[in-house]
């Protein structure tokens, strides 16, 4: 019985390790399993960005792709006992695994794999990037490989340099003593020998800080290359790229050129640079053409421009973009306003030119009927209906303005038939006192060109939104200022002036006295009253006293004193119109 049972439990484990392993097969050939080896730690921008690239681009891949990815810390440590430990290591850790493919990124990797001895990275398709050492091959290690060498273009940013800067005398070249700027420096050696008219200082391994103490002496007709120049070794000191960047081009009177894009950080100016994220790109389909079973990328690839520079540095060293190669990608640039504000400025300009059709097509009509209908009460049944109708239309527009900024959509009316009345009050002509009425709806239309995180803000603005908040009396008038146009020159000239104060303390100009519109005048003592009558989220509305109150206070301050005298003779009146339209 013990001998049956003994029998039936290895039976029941032999059919385990048969199905896990058959599992385990087949998991494996769902991936394409791809070995990714670089020389430096990801805390580096250069490692970081390409192994990101790797990554975006093997999950857009025809096949799926499973990356098994390890960082050697060459910048920290090298030495043959620490790649015999590293080497035990790799081969604990992957023993029995198969790989389809092989991907290395810089000298150290690459030179590493050459010796390590593991058969399952051996003979594999293998492809290698930025790979300074010209002479360097794969030959010996698969049948199967493809080398991207650094494009660094030292050269062709000294080249740069000396068309953007004719007049440079010196030349600032940094480097570490990594492998890399070892190489790039036997590389462009003997072109800097050439260069008799110039004089290079050569900073090689120096301190951070006495780096900056000496660039902080350079002269704006210098030059800066910045190449790899981020370890100090003997202080055991590892600088992130882009620390080192913004700090030295904090301190340089002279601009910074680099050969690398992420090395384009605080105030470096930049120059022809390659680009760790398309070099990652093209590691991978350009193995997916290698392996066995090959695979592509599905994504399209975005156009790459070597020629990089930063808005914000070119104007810093007075560098005109006139000058800079063509094609030149700017980083950083300001958007103006127009860019930012294009679709409320299209919706403002659509509705300005519906109410200008309108009017154009009113008035010729007018004319036409005029020759036809004079003193015909047809005509004068007419005319008044399509007064009706532009009057509506514009409220409409007023309506639409002050509901976004949180304002009643019948503050507007309101405000129209108290100005009317208040400017028939003061003496003016008929025909005036129906031109502010037309015009007085569209005196806050700047705000339409307001973001909303601005305009319907709860709680109080800060200094710069405040700003932002008074340019709406400035883009109301550039909206709606014709001067060949009575009624729009009228409501162009109360968008400006509404916010103005008879004593100069207003805003936008700080005009004052009879230099302010006096339809401006007018509006912004009936815009003023309704608001102060309106009930609000954050207070109750205002009593007549408190309001009768608040006008005598502000007399000859804000308001003209005349037309508070008028406006608070016809206090009741003005209040009684108030009344008819309510919220």
């Amino acid at each position: 019985m013990f001998m049956l049972r003994r029998t039936s439990i290895r039976i029941v484990l032999i059919c385990v390790s048969f199905f896990s392993a058959t599992f385990h097969v087949s998991a494996q050939s769902q991936f394409r399993n791809i070995f990714v080896l670089h020389s430096s730690e990801p805390s580096y921008e250069w490692t970081k960005a390409i192994q990101k690239s790797i990554y975006m681009t093997s999950s857009d891949a025809s096949q799926p792709i499973k990356l098994s990815i390890e960082y050697m810390g060459s910048k920290r440590i090298t030495g043959d006992r620490y790649e015999s430990v590293f080497s035990e290591y790799l081969k604990e850790k992957y023993q029995g695994f198969s790989f389809d493919g092989i991907i290395v990124t810089n000298d150290e990797a690459l030179r590493f794999l050459k010796k390590l001895d593991m058969p399952n990275l051996r003979n594999r398709p293998t492809v290698a990037g930025g790979i300074s050492d010209l002479q360097a091959s794969l030959k010996d290690v698969t049948p199967k490989s493809h080398i991207y060498y650094a494009e660094d273009f030292i050269v062709e940013n000294i080249l740069l340099i000396r068309t953007l800067k004719p007049e440079m005398k010196r030349l600032y070249y940094l480097t570490d003593n990594s492998v890399t700027s070892s190489l790039l420096r036997e590389e462009v050696s003997h072109f800097l020998d050439q260069l008799s008219d110039i004089e290079i200082v050569d900073i090689e391994n120096e301190s951070l800080e006495v780096t900056e103490e000496i660039l902080s002496k350079s002269s704006p007709n210098d030059a800066i290359l910045l190449t790899h120049f981020n370890t100090e070794v003997e202080n055991n000191t590892f600088y992130q790229y882009s620390d080192t960047a913004a700090r030295l081009s904090a301190v340089s009177k002279a601009p910074v050129f680099v050969p690398w894009e992420f090395l384009i950080q605080g105030n470096v100016l930049g120059g022809y640079v390659s680009s760790s994220s398309k070099l990652g790109r093209d590691l991978v389909k350009q193995l997916g053409k290698m392996v066995e079973n090959p695979f592509t990328i599905q994504t399209v690839e975005q156009e790459f421009v070597n020629a990089v520079f930063q808005y914000s540095a070119l104007v810093k060293h007075d560098v005109s973009e006139s000058d800079l190669p063509v094609g030149s990608k700017i980083l950083n640039r300001p958007v103006s306003f127009l860019e930012k504000h294009s679709l409320p400025l299209l919706i403002v300009g659509l509705v300005l030119a519906a109410i200008l059709l309108m009017s154009f097509l009113f008035f010729n009509y007018i004319r036409h009927r005029n020759t036809k209908l004079l003193h015909n009460q047809e005509f004068t049944s007419l005319e008044l209906k399509m007064n009706k109708v532009l009057v509506r239309f514009i409220s409409i527009l007023g309506e639409s303005i002050e509901n976004r900024s949180g304002e009643s959509g019948n503050h507007v009316r309101r405000v129209a038939k108290i100005s009317a009345r208040l400017a028939r009050d003061c003496g003016m002509s008929m025909d005036d006192c129906t031109i502010i009425e037309l015009a007085s709806p569209m005196h806050d239309v700047g705000k339409v060109a307001i973001p909303d995180s601005v305009l319907c803000k709860n709680g109080n603005l800060s200094p710069d939104e405040r700003v932002v908040v008074e340019r709406h009396s400035e883009l109301g008038y550039q909206l709606l200022n014709d001067p060949d146009a009575e009624l729009m020159s009228v409501a162009a000239n109360i968008a400006l002036d509404h916010h103005e104060h008879w004593d100069g303390s207003g805003y936008p100009a700080g005009k004052s006295g009879k230099a302010i519109n006096v339809f401006a005048r007018i509006v912004a003592i009936a815009d003023v009253f309704d608001a102060l009558k309106s009930t609000k989220s954050y207070r109750s509305a205002w009593t007549d006293e408190e309001v009768k109150l608040y006008f005598i206070k502000q007399k000859g301050k804000k308001f003209e004193p005349r037309l508070v005298d008028v406006f608070l003779t016809n206090f009741d009146t003005l209040t009684s119109i108030r009344e008819s339209y309510p919220d």
